[in-house]
């Protein structure tokens, strides 16, 4: 099992299928114990997030206290949804 509690994947431009991706590995277990998230810059829009969202609604990235998503464009309804999804944590999402 992974320990990384701080993973920066800002500004690589992935996108969409890349958080997709990250979304289902996150669901599978990975990344447990990460505490901060920096998915800031990647062209992330909302069907991405929204994947991201269900998979820490479902309890993906338990651990996680502050994710940072500036620079990606996400309507105000799926911020929502990832605010929602993330309630149960004490730490932000930061858009």
């Amino acid at each position: 099992m992974c320990n990384t509690q701080v993973l920066d994947l800002g500004g690589n431009q992935f996108g969409d299928p890349g958080v997709t991706a990250l979304a289902q590995a996150c669901a599978g277990g990975a990344l447990a114990q990460c505490q901060r998230l920096v998915l800031a810059e990647n062209k992330i829009g909302d069907p991405g997030l929204a994947s991201l969202a269900d998979a820490c609604a479902r309890g993906a990235l338990a651990q996680l206290e502050d994710l940072y998503l500036g620079g990606n464009t996400i309507s105000d309804k799926t911020k929502g949804i990832m605010e929602t999804a993330m309630a149960n944590r004490t730490g932000s999402v930061h858009f």
